[in-house]
């Protein structure tokens, strides 16, 4: 025999253990390249912020890599970080596009478009959600194309359109509300009806919307839930009833860093406690507030908390810093005006 034909067993063993290796690479890579891609998105469900920017490094498949970056910019959204949010939709969309997949190109615009709206430029907002629109569209995705209605409604509801808020929502419902956006859905539809001044159907939504009982994964739509259930009590004159849901949003928004959440429930709750006589009360959490809007470019919002720390001021004798607050919810509420007007020159073009 020829001794250059002979192999030594553990070699042999060598050669044959990674064969098995590269074979179960393989086989886990075509798992992994076979999974739907809302599969991969669940599996990034509730992942803090540190451990998607890993994933989104160490992924090779532009897939994978786009569902880390698509959390991360809903991360960003929440925590109240516009700038890295933009950064975040601009990097999925430099992913998506060299695939050529629908689905991955209109996440990304979506993402893009939910960026926008954060920093309050309407026109850039509807323009990235109606190219996400578009594809959806193209695919026949019902659901994400009523997902992508909701999140244009929203445009418009921190605009203070609010018939243009409820005219997406209508089509939202038209093309299907997912499990997954049911609950934010109606919280917008309570909102819109509070701002109409219908209360009845602004209670009807807001319990609609309770579709949380702990925060689990999902802090802010829980606080979310919490807060337009205690703001729909609230100006029914139902302070017993909305102060608990009121504490319960504030408690889990200070806990899990939501500045927008914190902001918005501080604003109502201060309101009650100065309604009440509870002066003090009403200007810590109007302060703490206040200090949570650091990063926010949403006038709404501004509007809402500057008007309550005045009014909490004013409650406490402070006038002075009442005066002084009371001016700058003016600027922000003119602020507010111009960017409505900037919603409705959109509506012909993005109807």
């Amino acid at each position: 025999m020829n001794v250059n034909t002979l192999q030594h067993p553990a070699v042999s063993l060598g050669l044959g253990l990674r064969a098995m290796i590269l074979v179960l690479a393989l086989v886990i890579l075509g798992q992994l390249r076979a999974q739907p891609f809302d599969t991969l998105m669940i599996r990034t469900r509730g992942l803090p912020v540190d451990t998607l920017e890993a994933r989104e490094r160490a992924a090779k498949d532009p897939r994978v890599k786009c569902a880390a970056i698509f959390r991360l910019t809903g991360q960003f959204l929440f925590l109240g970080r516009p700038e890295d949010c933009m950064k975040a939709a601009i990097r999925g969309l430099e992913v998506a596009e060299p695939t050529g997949n629908d689905t991955l190109i209109s996440k990304a615009h979506f993402g893009i478009g939910a960026a926008f709206t954060t920093l309050s430029d309407v026109n850039g907002a509807l323009k990235h959600f109606n190219i996400a629109f578009e594809h959806f569209q193209h695919t026949g995705d019902s659901l994400r194309m009523g997902e992508v209605c909701k999140e244009t409604a929203i445009v418009y509801q921190r605009a203070g359109d609010t018939e243009g808020a409820l005219r997406y929502m209508r089509k939202a419902q038209g093309y299907g509300l997912s499990e997954g956006i049911y609950g934010r859905s109606m919280v917008i539809l309570a909102k819109c009806h509070l701002d109409r001044g219908d209360l009845d159907s602004a209670l009807y939504y807001a319990r609609k919307a309770d579709v949380l009982k702990v925060p689990g994964i999902d802090p802010y739509g829980y606080c979310s839930f919490q807060n337009a259930l205690a703001t729909v009590h609230a100006a029914r004159g139902e302070n017993d009833l909305a102060e608990p849901y009121f504490k319960r949003a504030l408690l889990v928004a200070d806990s899990s860093g939501l500045p927008e959440q914190l902001l918005n429930s501080a604003a109502g709750y201060a309101k009650l406690l100065v309604g009440q006589g509870r002066g003090a009360e009403a200007l810590d959490w109007a302060r703490k507030g206040y200090a949570a809007t650091e990063h926010t470019r949403q006038p709404g919002y501004m509007v809402k908390s500057t008007t309550a720390l005045s009014d909490a001021f004013a409650a406490n004798g402070m006038t002075d810093s009442a005066l002084v607050f009371s001016k700058l919810a003016h600027a922000w509420r003119d602020s507010l005006t111009t960017l409505q007007n900037k919603s409705q020159l959109q509506n012909q073009l993005f109807t």
